[in-house]
């Protein structure tokens, strides 16, 4: 009754059943071998499949790979599994009887077994569910000294062995990219992620990724990192995942130093040594800019244990606290001398809290101050104004250009510490442009910033060296907003500058000024016959030629604003040296009795 009330479901979900939009593959069409696309409802694998090296499978969004039993799905070519949102593609067992006591019989894997083809293969909008592999070399998506893979906005789910990987075995050079996946409720003997399972090298990225709930029955129900492979596991969140032994979320073992930057590590378990990450044996890490909180080791190491014959471990911009442990360290042990480096984290308990501290070779800039998360009870651990660990952290070549957020790395004066950027001010992408109009016309002066939420304008009348706050009058309006408004502007206001102070999650930020020039009111053969500027665009010089010189002076100005050059005019005829003019705009402003007339003037 269970197997039929299962096999209902399948119905249900994928429509395996009396459909004729289907294709089973059997015995007659076990090997593909020239370009071919599958846009049916759902493929039953009735034997184990082979795309070779001369053949591109496409595979359609909406389709369900569904394996009769424990079959491979072995490529040699190229496979373009590419799903929509809403629309995805489903690799999954027929029959997932008995998966509640791991006696369902589920499949083997869809794997690149060492191809000769330079080509790569895509995953995209892809979910893998119930694999059962029963080989160390197999998982849901397992790849052999080849790197051209690309996993992207994948779900994996439900995936089970006794062997190491359950959702992605990694083995030899090997290094595919694996971006904005899921990974829940797997199960293996070690970890939902294995690399490095022989000698090779492998360098997967590993990057913006969700480890939830998975179960390693041995190391690292995560990813386990060995065999002389290294990886990039940047910007992921591992929550609440166990392993029987060593390891809470991440296992480095065995001739290898990942690079484990930027990720949530909250409230992971072990029955062994170090409740988020456990490095041995001739291994290394560089655990970098990670929010490490919550995690718990039945042994030793509530947050990271380092264990025998480590080479080198080095932490630097992290937030390591609230873990705890049944034996020693309740933040970080340290087995013997490892070699490990300590800046500019913020520890729990500080030094003291750091069993076999004796092995500590550098401690530089670390506090133990309370890290000010917004909500750390609801699971937000994004830094509150004012925390400490706001532009204290340090920079480091292998910080990649933003965190999990999008936020640039570093907004600040410093790179914060953990994985979350603070975002402290507001981000202006539009300053205000400068004006040009006649006396008693009106004007605006906009600006454009993101994450602001209050603006004050204000106006300098003296070039930008004071401001003073705006209020509304009868020329000036919507001062609080995005844009200035000023109406009927009288000749006096030539030559102010307004700037707009803009109101950040922590802090202020001033725009850059935009200049406003108010010209007489005459028509354009009056301004000519005031104001003759020659040659322009200029070079080396330029002849200026007035017809008044009483009580007359002329001012350049840059586009900025800045004040370039300012003489009186003695005569009718002026000449200005413009050789250490840089090239560009600028404005030529003539004051003629107080009347004013302002000009282009272009440098090349």
């Amino acid at each position: 009754m269970k197997k039929l009330f299962t096999l209902l479901i399948a119905v249900a979900m994928f429509g395996f059943l009396g459909n004729a939009q289907n294709l089973t593959i059997d015995a007659t069409n076990d090997t593909i071998d020239v370009s071919t696309t599958w846009a049916y409802d759902t493929v039953f694998l009735d034997i184990n499949l082979m795309v070779l090296e001369t053949a591109e499978l496409t595979i359609e969004p909406g389709v369900v790979v569904a394996f009769n039993d424990n079959y491979l799905f072995e490529i040699e070519g190229k496979l373009l599994a590419e799903g929509e949102i809403g629309d995805t593609i489903v690799f999954t067992a027929t029959d997932t009887t008995g998966y509640y006591n791991h006696s369902h019989t589920g499949w083997q894997g869809v794997g690149f077994n060492e191809p000769t083809t330079t080509d790569t293969s895509s995953f995209y909008m892809c979910k893998f569910m119930y694999a059962k592999p029963n080989s160390d070399s197999y998982a849901a998506i397992y790849m052999d000294d080849f790197s051209n893979v690309i996993i992207n906005n994948c779900f994996f789910y439900y995936n089970y062995t006794t062997s190491e990987a359950s959702a992605i075995q990694i083995t030899d050079a090997s290094s595919p990219t694996i971006t904005n996946c899921e990974f829940m409720y797997n199960e293996s003997n070690y970890s939902a992620i294995q690399v490095g399972h022989n000698d090779g090298g492998a360098n997967p990225l590993i990057a913006n990724n969700l480890f939830k709930y998975n179960i390693g029955n041995d190391e690292g129900s995560c990813i386990k990192i060995s065999g002389y492979g290294g990886a990039r596991v940047i910007n992921n969140i591992f929550a609440e995942n166990h392993a029987s032994n060593h390891g809470g979320a991440i296992q480095v073992s065995g001739y290898c130093h990942p690079s484990i930057i930027g990720n949530l590590i909250i409230n992971n378990t072990c029955d062994g040594t170090g409740g988020a990450i456990h490095v041995k044996y001739y291994s290394g890490a560089t655990i970098l800019n990670n929010t490490i909180i919550g995690n718990y080791a039945m042994s030793d190491g509530g947050a990271v244990a380092i264990s025998d014959y480590s080479t080198g471990v080095t932490f630097k911009n992290n937030i390591i606290g609230g873990n705890y442990c049944d034996g020693d360290g309740q933040q970080i042990y340290i087995y013997s001398n490892s070699g490990v480096i300590f800046y500019n984290n913020d520890i729990e308990g500080g030094l003291d809290n750091i069993y076999g501290n004796e092995y500590v070779n550098t401690y530089i800039d670390n506090i133990d101050e309370d890290p000010y998360f917004v909500d750390p009870v609801s699971g937000d651990f994004h830094l509150i104004c004012g925390s400490p660990c706001v532009n204290t952290g340090s920079p480091d070549y292998y910080l990649p250009e933003f965190d999990m957020d999008g936020n640039a790395r570093q907004i600040g004066e410093a790179v914060d510490m953990g994985a979350f950027e603070l975002l402290t001010e507001a981000i202006i992408t539009s300053n205000p442009s400068n004006a040009t109009v006649h006396q008693n016309e009106d004007a605006t002066f906009s600006v454009v910033a993101e994450f602001a939420s209050a603006y004050l304008w204000q106006v300098s009348s003296d070039y930008g060296d004071t401001w003073v706050d705006i209020v509304e009058d009868e020329v000036y309006s919507t001062v609080d907003t995005e844009t200035l408004t000023l109406t009927t502007i009288p000749l006096t206001f030539n030559g102010y500058a307004y700037r707009c102070i803009i109101t950040g999650p922590c802090t202020d930020v001033a725009s850059e000024p935009g200049f406003l020039f108010v010209n007489y009111m005459a028509s354009v053969e009056d301004i000519n016959s005031q104001l003759l500027i020659s040659p322009n665009p200029a070079k080396d010089y330029i002849n200026i030629q007035v017809q008044n010189t009483q009580n007359t002076s002329i001012q350049i100005v840059d586009i900025s604003g800045k004040l370039i050059y300012s003489s009186q005019i003695i005569s009718n005829n002026h000449k200005i040296n413009t050789t250490k003019f840089a090239k560009g705009l600028y404005f030529v402003k003539l004051n003629s009795n107080d009347e004013i007339y302002t000009k282009k003037l272009v440098i090349n």
